[in-house]
């Protein structure tokens, strides 16, 4: 696909991997259907990036790495979210556990998804707050740029609140105890967005799985420690130009704000991540 940002094209290549963000599965009779002329080049570059998110999923760890970038092994991917896979990985200079997030080779000839990859990583790395999951760097190896964080060991929203619905052994107990502990959990996330909207940053994109709680214990004896904001490839730094066109979808729709929904017509602020 051309890297021009006002080619069609590239258009519906943002259309469609925002859907896979959201939860969508790629329906490739319905894409030929509805681009006949595009469709080929669109399946190639949106397989390229689910396929990255899959590859190694089971077996993998410190022995079989997936890969190798820079001073980092890919150990096994962890997550998928905003324009990136996020992978388990081992630093070797510094022999320590990272979180990668890399930009799939299918959207490295798209110029704004390399934009959008760089200022996620500015902008995440502009926020030090304990509920913010830290970026440390950003580097290009191979021509595939990528950003390295920490990696925090626990949950997303989202997989706690599936466990609780399935009713799996081990889920925690609905109590008065957890309840409270769930709100002080609450309590740091909103500090923490207060603290992105206080640098002038707006997330765009809250939801349970960009939420994650930490294992341990260092929130006033909860047992399931802070709950953290994460994936900030949707975010948008007030002052700075959009690298969305207007009219653009951008977000996941059951946790978009109306002004949001309705794409770009009006202007939107920190009160969208609020509703969220």
């Amino acid at each position: 696909m051309a890297s021009d940002p006002h080619d069609p094209k590239a258009d519906l290549l943002w259309e469609y991997v925002d859907r896979i963000n959201a939860g969508e599965p790629i329906d490739e009779a319905r894409i030929r259907a509805d681009h006949p002329e595009a469709a080929d080049a669109l399946l190639v570059q949106l397989k390229a990036f689910t396929r990255i998110g899959a590859a190694g999923a089971e077996g993998s760890g410190e022995e079989a790495p997936l890969g190798v970038l820079g001073d980092y092994r890919l150990l096994r991917p962890v997550g998928r979210g905003g324009m990136g896979v996020v992978y388990e990985a081992r630093q070797a200079s510094l022999e320590r556990r990272v979180a990668l997030k890399v930009l799939p080779a299918g959207l490295l000839t798209d110029s704004r998804a390399i934009a959008r990859f760089v200022r996620e990583a500015k902008v995440a790395a502009g926020l030090q707050h304990p509920n913010v999951v830290p970026v440390f760097g950003l580097e290009v190896q191979a021509n595939t740029p990528y950003f390295t964080m920490e990696m925090v060991d626990g949950e997303t929203l989202a997989q706690r609140l599936a466990r609780l619905r399935a009713g799996e052994a081990g889920a925690a107990e609905v109590d008065a105890r957890y309840c409270f502990e769930m709100a002080l959990a609450f309590a740091g996330a909103a500090e923490g967005l207060q603290h992105a909207h206080q640098k002038g940053v707006i997330h765009r994109d809250l939801k349970p799985s960009n939420l994650i709680l930490d294992r341990g214990s260092d929130q006033g004896g909860s047992s399931h420690g802070r709950l953290r904001i994460l994936d900030f490839g949707l975010a948008r730094l007030e002052g700075q130009e959009s690298l969305t066109l207007t009219g653009d979808f951008v977000g996941t729709p059951a946790y978009m704000s109306p002004e949001q929904a309705r794409a770009r017509k009006i202007g939107i602020d920190h009160r969208t991540d609020v509703y969220s």
